[in-house]
C-alpha cells in the first residue's frame, strides 16, 4: 500500500532539480516558522539528498564538470547551499504554522519516527541508485499510520511546496553565478 512512495521520491527529486536556478519567494519572517521547519527538513534526511542533487548536477553540466577537483567541490557545496535555501523559502511560504507543527507531531510519534527514517532512506536510495525498491517500509505495525500521514494535508502541502515549479527568475541565477565566482573563483559557469 505505500506504493506511491515511488513517485512521491520522484517528485521530491525532480522539483529540487527543476528548481536550481529559479527563484521562490523571500522566507517568512517568523523565526519559529524558520526553526520548525530546520526540524522538518532534518527528519526527511534533506541535506544528504540535496548533497545528491548538487553533485549529480554538477557532474551532468560540461562547465561545471570540467572544473579542477577543488572547484567542482566548491561549485557543489555552492548548489547546495542554494537548494537549500530555496527549499526552506517554499516551504515557508507553502506550508501554515499548524501544517509543520503537525508534521513535527507526528514525527515525535514512533510510526512518525519509522515513516521519516524510511521517506529519508527511499528518497536517498532513489536519487543515489535510482532505484527504492530495496529502500525499507516502515515496520508494519507503523504502516496504517504511516499511510494515513500520506494522505494528510501537512504531507501533502510538503509535497506540493516542492514540486510547483515557480517562474524562472533571472535574479536567482545571477545570485548562483555571483556565488561560484566570489566563493569557486569559477568566472563563467556553464551551470544549468
Amino acid at each position: 500500500m505505500l506504493k506511491p512512495r515511488k513517485s512521491l521520491v520522484v517528485v521530491l527529486g525532480r522539483a529540487a532539480l527543476l528548481s536550481a536556478l529559479v527563484m521562490a519567494p523571500a522566507m517568512a519572517q517568523d523565526s519559529g516558522q524558520a526553526q520548525r521547519i530546520d526540524q522538518m527538513v532534518a527528519q526527511v534526511g534533506w541535506q544528504r539528498s540535496l548533497t545528491l542533487i548538487a553533485d549529480g548536477l554538477v557532474a551532468e553540466d560540461p562547465g561545471l564538470s570540467a572544473l579542477d577537483g577543488p572547484q567542482r567541490a566548491c561549485a557543489a557545496r555552492v548548489l547546495n547551499a542554494t537548494l537549500d535555501e530555496m527549499m526552506r523559502e517554499r516551504l515557508a511560504e507553502r506550508m501554515t504554522v499548524e501544517q509543520v507543527q503537525h508534521w513535527l507531531d507526528f514525527a515525535a510519534t514512533p510510526a512518525g519516527a519509522a515513516f521519516m527514517a524510511a521517506f529519508a532512506a527511499n528518497m536517498q536510495a532513489k536519487l543515489e541508485f535510482g532505484d527504492d525498491s530495496e529502500a525499507p517500509l516502515p515496520a508494519p505495525e507503523y504502516r496504517a499510520e504511516a499511510e494515513a500521514f500520506m494522505s494528510s494535508v501537512p504531507f501533502m502541502a510538503f509535497i506540493n511546496a516542492l514540486s510547483r515549479q515557480p517562474g524562472f527568475n533571472f535574479k536567482r541565477t545571477q545570485q548562483l553565478h555571483q556565488r561560484f565566482q566570489s566563493d569557486c573563483g569559477v568566472s563563467s559557469p556553464q551551470a544549468t
